[in-house]
């Protein structure tokens, strides 16, 4: 086996050397001009591009449209909110008719028991009346005040301050503001009871004196009362009342345009 490799070995060099020692091919000369290799003396062909001839056509693209997608995207999010409310109206209006039904409801409510608080409570208002006096051959009138409780509850602590008000002519006031009489004892009055207080009298001679316009006399009043159901409120209706004649002897009441009131209409 080692002479084969040595055999083998020593051909492997002589291939090697063989191929060193061999020299290059010379190149042949050829009498072909090269083609690649323009004499410096050749006129160039002429471009005729640009004249006449051969006119440059320049084309000029347009300017991209960026405001297509702009517009189709600003559409598009129109759609989209056009099909959200279409989608959501039918909620919407179910929500709006809720709201305003709860609305309703709450104001019924609050109402049906304002009512029922306003039934509740004590309800004191004032009147006059007139009548001939005595009943057996009358020579004057006889002028009352009734107070009533019209509520459903006590009034309790009710005052009442009354007086007659006679006022020359030319006297422009208020005959409420004149009042001086003091205000009465407190005492309670039940629901649907009834009081009456004497306010004096009229004799026949001042019915022609108010026929003639020669007097005024005016009768007014305020009662002052606590309620069961808010005893912390101090309730009170007023009234003011004229008092008219005819040449007849006649008599009739008339209301004063200030202080007919009850309550917060008081001023």
């Amino acid at each position: 086996m080692l002479p084969i490799k040595i055999v083998l070995l020593c051909a492997c060099l002589l291939v090697t050397v063989s191929s060193y020692g061999q020299t290059p091919t010379p190149v042949v000369p050829t009498d072909k001009p090269n083609q690649h290799n323009s004499s410096p003396h050749e006129n160039p062909a002429t471009d005729t591009r640009g004249t006449e001839e051969t006119p440059l056509i320049i084309k000029v693209l347009p300017p991209a449209n960026n405001e297509e997608p702009t517009n189709n995207s600003s559409k598009n999010k129109k759609s989209e909110s056009a099909d959200w409310w279409w989608d959501k109206s039918p909620e919407i209006l179910l929500a709006l008719a809720t709201i305003g039904l709860w609305i309703v409801t709450w104001q019924l409510v609050k109402g049906a028991q304002d009512t029922a608080k306003r039934q509740l409570m004590a309800y004191v208002w004032l009147d006059t009346f007139i009548k001939p006096y005595p009943s057996v051959n009358p020579d004057c009138y006889a002028v009352s005040l009734i107070v009533t409780n019209g509520g459903k509850t006590w009034a309790r602590n009710l005052t009442i301050q009354k007086d007659m008000i006679q006022q020359e002519l030319g006297d422009e006031s208020d005959p409420f503001d004149l009042m001086e009489q003091p205000i009465g004892l407190p005492m309670v009055l039940g629901p649907g009871q009834t009081h009456e207080l004497q306010l004096g009298v009229v004799e026949r001679p001042d019915v022609q004196k108010l026929a003639k316009g020669e007097i005024r006399r005016a009768y007014v009043a305020v009662a002052r009362y606590q309620d069961t159901l808010s005893p912390a409120i101090i309730r009170q209706t007023q009234l003011s009342r004229r008092l008219n004649g005819d040449m007849q002897g006649g008599v009739s009441f008339g209301w004063l345009p200030t202080h007919n009131c009850a309550d917060e209409d008081c001023p």
